[in-house]
């Protein structure tokens, strides 16, 4: 009877040693991050700021987090388009720069552990669509023999910032691409500049 108690609880000791072996070898089984893209909450013609946050790492930690965007539907992190937010859980913002105007884009939140990377929803928004500003010439206001002062009236800025200023050539309809020119920044309203360096009796 003795021996068969001793064999009886020999077994269970070697059983219950088994269980905690593989118990104790049993890797952890991680995941990927858990990701939130937040709205566009300010859309502006230089950048746009876009939120996300890292609600759970997925057991491991967040390496690497931030925004990526693309014109196309749910970019990744692949893409040159992405920010870089620092790590770890919470919330976190971007401004997102060199965007075209008058364009859609899809943007993403994500996270990077050692699993792989997770995404947020893809979020959608539209860029400020930008016209070519109204602008009318002014006649010359005043002239010598090298130089004349003239101007002009910017009447709409087309969503945009304007570069208002003349440019000039012994060639009708100057334009600012072949021709001499100033630059004046500035907005919606009239402006004067001089035209310089001119040929005499020209």
């Amino acid at each position: 009877m003795k021996k068969i108690v001793r064999k009886n609880l020999a077994l269970i000791s070697l059983l219950i040693l088994m269980l905690f072996m593989v118990t104790a070898c049993r890797k952890k089984q991680y995941e990927i991050p858990t990701v939130m893209t937040h709205n566009v909450n300010e859309i502006t013609l230089d950048y746009v700021i876009c939120s996300g946050a890292v609600i759970t790492d997925g057991g491991a930690r967040v390496t690497e987090r931030g925004i990526c965007w693309s014109q196309t539907a749910n970019p990744t992190r692949a893409l040159a388009t992405k920010t870089y937010e620092g790590s770890g859980l919470g919330s976190f913002s971007s401004y997102l720069y060199g965007l075209e105007f008058g364009k859609t884009y899809h943007v993403r939140a994500y996270a990077t552990n050692s699993v792989g990377t997770g995404y947020g929803e893809d979020v959608i928004f539209l860029t400020k669509e930008v016209k070519s500003p109204g602008v009318t010439t002014t006649e010359i206001l005043n002239k010598s023999s090298h130089a004349a002062i003239s101007g002009g009236d910017v009447t709409s800025d087309g969503g945009g910032y304007v570069t208002a200023g003349i440019t000039w050539s012994k060639d009708p309809d100057p334009v600012i691409e072949t021709s001499s020119k100033t630059e004046i920044i500035y907005g919606i309203g009239s402006f004067t500049s001089t035209a310089f360096e001119l040929e005499s009796n020209t």
